[in-house]
């Protein structure tokens, strides 16, 4: 037997001896690539408009060589329609280079990123971004209490007034699509990070309070969702190494009891639904880190493919091959 056979050893004998395999294009043609995440945005001690990609099935790295319209980190992201696009809205930089409010579309089809015709209502940074899939993507704005809804597909844009409870900013975001999403901690001012969260229905687009549900007081923390496994999960920001589950059909979150370790603290979270949780970057934008939890065991640990462009607080997008609960 070859070494590649060794890799899959599901593939009979008589697949290989026939040159079935390598008539189709080998075992590459043989295992589609299945989706891919892609961390956009951050910083790197100045924000940057870098989109890492991190493809699924391979667990590879790459660049893509579109990049977002302007460089900001506490940026806010979410898929729209699984399939179609993600869109990121572009968060905060020193003067004279503001981009709040900015909002890009990026096109999974062809990896392009496109500006909106419009951006947010209000130039907002540090906005949440949820999911119900197919039907409307929002952006949060948490300090003004407001947000954005934009229908899918038409992309038409509505404001939401007194869609955040607490009225933080530099929140995180996370979604049970068809059913709900919650604005995670943020800063409130002097006093810091918070461990509350708000939930969102997204039948009758309101709001209500989740107080003190966190197992740590963070801003700018990050959750994506194992939407066939019916969990959310939340990480990063700026209180370091930790890791929350959310079971969406009860609210219930706790701790998830371990977590990426060292330098995962400002980290971007994506999910390859029904198969694991990657952390993206992250430690105020020098780690260039790679990690994974499989959700069937719930064990994060580091793979060796690091992001072509280390960076932290940023925030992603992914384009699912397995659809189960969108």
């Amino acid at each position: 037997m070859s070494r590649i056979e060794r890799f899959h050893p599901g593939t009979m004998v008589s697949d290989w001896c026939s040159g079935s395999i390598a008539a189709n294009g080998g075992w590459a043609a043989a295992n589609p690539e299945t989706g891919a995440g892609y961390y956009c945005g951050g910083s790197t001690g100045s924000g940057v408009n870098y989109v890492n990609r991190l493809a699924f099935f391979r667990e590879t790295t790459s660049a893509l060589s579109n990049s977002l319209s302007g460089g900001a980190y506490g940026v806010g992201a979410t898929t729209g329609t699984n399939g179609t696009a993600g869109y990121i809205s572009l968060g905060q930089e020193l003067a004279p280079h503001y981009v709040r409010g900015t909002v890009n579309k990026l096109i999974f089809s062809t990896e392009s990123v496109v500006g909106m015709a419009y951006g947010l209502s209000s130039t907002k940074s540090g906005c949440a971004g949820f999911q119900n899939d197919g039907t409307a993507f929002y952006f949060s704005f948490g300090h003004s209490a407001d947000g954005d809804k934009w229908t899918q597909p038409s992309e038409t844009r509505s404001t939401i007034s007194n869609m955040d409870y607490y009225n933080y900013y530099n929140l995180g975001g996370v979604s049970d699509s068809g059913s709900h999403a919650y604005s995670l901690a943020g800063y409130a001012g002097g006093v810091g990070g918070q461990d509350d969260c708000t939930k969102f229905t997204f039948s009758n687009d309101s709001r209500s309070a989740l107080a003190s549900v966190l197992s740590e007081n963070a801003y700018w923390a990050e959750g994506a969702a194992n939407h066939a496994g019916g969990k959310g999960y939340i990480a990063g920001g700026t209180a370091g190494a930790w890791l929350d589950r959310v079971v969406f059909s009860s609210d219930t979150f706790s701790s998830v009891g371990n977590d990426f370790g060292s330098g995962s603290g400002d980290l971007g979270l994506t999910t390859d639904n029904n198969v694991a949780l990657y952390r993206m970057g992250g430690q105020s934008g020098s780690s260039d880190a790679v990690g994974k939890m499989p959700y069937s065991t719930e064990t994060c640990a580091a793979l060796t493919p690091t992001l072509v462009d280390g960076v932290g607080k940023g925030s992603c997008v992914e384009n699912h091959g397995d659809t189960t609960g969108l």
